[in-house]
């Protein structure tokens, strides 16, 4: 993995699956607490460890992160920041590492997935704490600086298995990621679809435009339309067209009101292309539907 030898920073390469992973600890950080006071960027992922005592970390933008005992921060490539003890008597770890695929064809690509985690829960710097992570890092920081026999083997399997604890603590984030914005996506689809039926309902006796249906959803018509066919799987004349016919055959149902002003009330201009419409949608006439109707509300 690495030679004793050596000086540092070491680098330290390691292999899963599909995935080799190259690493550096920063020397400054295994004695007392040393902080970067500056504002300064990496070209590889940063995973800081407040191994003792709590972390501050401040970004460009100003934003500050608190990192609590025994908890991580990763910051992804080219981001600033610049990190502060938040109290006496710290101590932080930091693991640089880069990643990269190797050519084995290994189905399904661990490489891909850990790509995915690490673009997913770094695109803004990420506070976590994950204990077994914790365990296997401090036990790892502990091997690694031993002259015991086979500390470096030791050390070497420590290493391997505070990766693998990373990638699958940023995976189950991503997966709840995922199922908040399964679950947000449907609760904005069932919030538009009842958004768009009461609206069309209530203003079906107007003459309606898609355009207005879309600037009275905060949207573009392009974006209207796509909602459309994923809501209803038609287009926006053909659904303004079921919402008359359907609010008609309420009123022929539950009123006295005569054909032709229903015909108007709902939104036809023409009378005569409400009833061919209405013959067309459900295959009898509006009168025989009243009387239909009215026949199975008495039995």
């Amino acid at each position: 993995m690495y030679s004793k030898k050596s000086q540092f920073p070491r680098v330290m390469h390691t292999k899963i699956e599909d995935m080799k992973i190259s690493s550096v600890l920063d020397k400054g950080f295994f004695g007392g607490f040393e902080t970067s006071p500056e504002m300064h960027s990496h070209t590889f992922f940063e995973l800081l460890f407040a191994l003792e005592g709590s972390l501050r970390i401040q970004l460009l933008n100003g934003r500050i992160l608190s990192v609590p005992e025994k908890s991580f921060c990763l910051i992804r490539p080219t981001v600033y920041h610049s990190t502060h003890k938040s109290e006496n008597h710290n101590k932080k770890l930091a693991l640089g590492f880069q990643i990269e695929k190797t050519d084995t064809g290994i189905k399904p690509s661990f490489y891909e997935l850990c790509s995915k985690s690490l673009k997913t829960a770094a695109d803004e710097p990420q506070v976590f704490a994950c204990e077994e992570l914790y365990e296997a890092l401090h036990a790892f920081r502990r091997e690694f600086n031993s002259s015991l026999p086979a500390s470096e083997s030791y050390a070497s399997a420590l290493l391997l298995q505070c990766y693998v604890l990373l990638f699958r603590a940023l995976c189950d984030r991503i997966e709840i990621a995922d199922e908040n914005e399964v679950k947000n996506s449907a609760d904005l689809s069932v919030s538009r679809k009842v958004l768009i039926d009461d609206y069309l309902y209530h203003h079906s006796g107007e003459p309606i435009t898609q355009e207005a249906l879309a600037a009275y959803l905060n949207l573009s018509t392009r974006q209207l339309n796509r909602i459309l066919q994923q809501l209803y799987g038609t287009s926006f004349r053909q659904l303004l067209i079921d919402v008359r016919l359907h609010k008609a055959a309420q009123l022929l149902t539950n009123t006295e009101r005569a054909i032709d002003d229903i015909a108007l009330s709902v939104g036809y201009t023409s009378v005569s292309g409400f009833y061919s419409a209405f013959q067309s949608k459900f295959g009898i006439s509006a009168g025989k539907h009243r009387k239909i109707s009215r026949h199975t509300g008495r039995d």
